[in-house]
């Protein structure tokens, strides 16, 4: 699942090209269908079930590409769903008030994994204001 999270920025470039002659309308509607069947793929598939899952650095990858995948494809619902529950469910569980990341620490990249956190992290906050969403005054009960 790791390997797809390019496709996020990939698809500022394609959003970019839409309404150009470069991108016909054939193309984009085909690339559309294309992610819509990734991202059922992705939030049906016991892959990426799995993955979604996960407690570190891999979850929250998946949560930014479920976001934009959905956001490209029109399907605000699972972008929003996504995004709601991204505070409580990732942040709170994984980020402690301090700032450290115990799940990113116990592994053998601690440091690798702890800054794709937070960079995953980053990219679901600007997932969300795109969405109409914004994150950056949540807080939790003990100052997460």
């Amino acid at each position: 699942m790791l390997d797809g999270y390019s496709f996020i920025e990939m698809l500022d470039g394609v959003q970019l090209l839409e309404g150009s002659k470069s991108l016909t309308k054939k193309d984009s509607k085909g690339l559309k269908r294309w992610f819509s069947q990734l991202l059922d793929w992705m939030l049906t598939s016991q892959q990426g079930i799995e993955e979604g899952s996960m407690m570190n650095n891999h979850s929250v990858a998946y949560d930014a590409q479920i976001i934009a995948y959905a956001l490209y494809c029109g399907n605000q619902k699972v972008a929003l769903e996504v995004i709601n529950a991204f505070p409580e469910k990732r942040l709170y569980q994984q980020v402690e008030p301090d700032g450290s990341q115990p799940h990113e620490l116990r592994r053998t990249l601690a440091f690798h994994c702890s800054q794709y956190n937070l960079t995953h992290s980053l990219d679901i906050y600007q997932l969300a204001r795109k969405a109409g969403r914004e994150l950056h005054n949540e807080t939790s009960a003990d100052g997460r």
